[in-house]
């Protein structure tokens, strides 16, 4: 890849990123409201006698997990919300090495430019000079 190309590269994968957390964040929030539809069922359970069904947090806790862990809708968006976390992890190492391979490209070029410049200075000190600098 040619110098040239690493910034349109770097946007396009910064943008990727960018659009993958914003999925994310979708997806959590879907989840986060799946998992209060499911808190507000289990503190609405009643039993026989019109009592709350769950009367401590460790009951209401337990049957909050049983509910959530049975739900297949749930479930999927969990199993969905882990993948876009890994494939989230995956541009974020994409762009971080484009970066990189840009950075180096960089001091390559500089490396190049600095040897050429000290051939420069070197082949000008090395001719001989006269005393009124003809």
């Amino acid at each position: 890849m040619t110098l040239n190309e690493y910034p349109q590269r770097i946007e396009t994968a910064s943008l990727t990123l960018q659009q993958a957390q914003q999925r994310l964040e979708k997806l959590r929030e879907q989840l986060s409201l799946m998992e209060q539809v499911a808190i507000l069922g289990v503190l609405a359970a009643r039993d026989e006698h019109g009592k709350p069904a769950f009367s401590n947090e460790t009951a209401r806790a337990a049957e909050l997990a049983r509910r959530l862990a049975t739900h297949a809708e749930y479930q999927a968006l969990k199993d969905t919300v882990l993948q876009t976390e890994r494939d989230k992890m995956v541009r974020l190492a994409q762009l971080e090495r484009l970066r990189s391979e840009f950075k180096l490209a960089l001091l390559e070029r500089q490396e190049v430019i600095a040897e050429k410049w000290l051939a420069v200075d070197v082949a000008t000190m090395q001719r001989p000079r006269t005393i009124l600098g003809q």
